[in-house]
């Protein structure tokens, strides 16, 4: 009976233990949401006011069409012309804001399903896609490469959240240093895993810090800048998904974090 009881009771203390664990990936999530609520905002602003421009300037044309007294074919088609091109720069404008949006929507859906079909490229290009105003921001390059092919069971949520927070990183590793900053971002596939790979040509991490990053609540951001949990959710999450995260680092030369999960589980 006494056996019983214990064994109740682990599995009550793990049961709450997993709960906790999903509430701060959640809440550290909102957190990361609500910091780049300005970003995404300017974001969404920008093709919104392509689209408005376009439609402003589709009413010139034609105005300007209307008020000749003397049209002939030739004008006409001109002003055909004109019209497709603006149409096609107000398409562009929808397609950007809905990108940005489904990239929110996304990040935002609550997701525990480890086993969901990810796909990995749109997974990438939308948590690129929630950070480029930060990104341009700071005059970072960032540089995208593919070299997978299959969908992998994964959270597409809960990996965004980590590739945001990697990303995040990179950015306060280059927003202060002199000369050309750069990200990259790589996929490479191998027999059993696949591999993600943020890098950055900034500061590095220095020697004393790198045994501990994964600690909670460690932080080498100055204060107001974080509460050094992270890389430690970003660990707990990829650790869920049976894959691994490691990072290697240089000071003054920069950081490249790489992410193995599971092609199958």
């Amino acid at each position: 009976e006494e056996l019983r009881q214990s064994n109740d009771q682990l599995v009550a203390t793990n049961e709450y233990l997993q709960k906790a664990q999903r509430q701060l990936v959640e809440s550290e999530k909102m957190a990361s949401l609500g910091q780049l609520t300005a970003g995404i905002a300017h974001e969404i602003n920008n093709p919104i006011n392509f689209i408005s421009g376009g439609v402003q300037a589709i009413n010139a044309v034609t105005e300007e069409f209307l008020e000749k007294k003397d049209r002939t074919p030739e004008m006409l088609e001109a002003t055909i012309r004109d019209i497709q091109d603006l149409m096609g720069s107000i398409n562009n404008g929808v397609t950007r804001t809905a990108s940005i949006i489904t990239g929110l929507k996304n990040f935002a859906s609550p997701s525990d399903d480890i086993n969901d079909s990810m796909d990995v490229t749109e997974c990438i290009e939308n948590s690129v896609i929630l950070m480029n105003r930060k990104i341009a921001d700071h005059d970072i390059s960032i540089e995208i490469t593919y070299q997978h092919h299959s969908r992998i069971p994964a959270s597409g949520t809960q990996i965004s959240q980590v590739l945001i927070n990697l990303i995040d990183n990179a950015i306060g590793a280059l927003k202060n240093m002199d000369g050309p900053r750069h990200i990259s971002i790589g996929t490479q596939e191998l027999a059993n895993e696949l591999l993600i790979k943020v890098k950055d040509n900034g500061t590095g991490i220095p020697e004393k810090d790198q045994p501990r990053i994964f600690e909670p609540f460690y932080t080498t951001k100055e204060v107001g800048s974080g509460v050094g949990l992270g890389l430690s959710i970003s660990f707990s999450i990829i650790e869920r998904h049976k894959g691994k995260i490691t990072f290697v680092s240089k000071s003054g030369e920069g950081t490249e974090f790489t992410i193995a999960l599971p092609l199958s589980i």
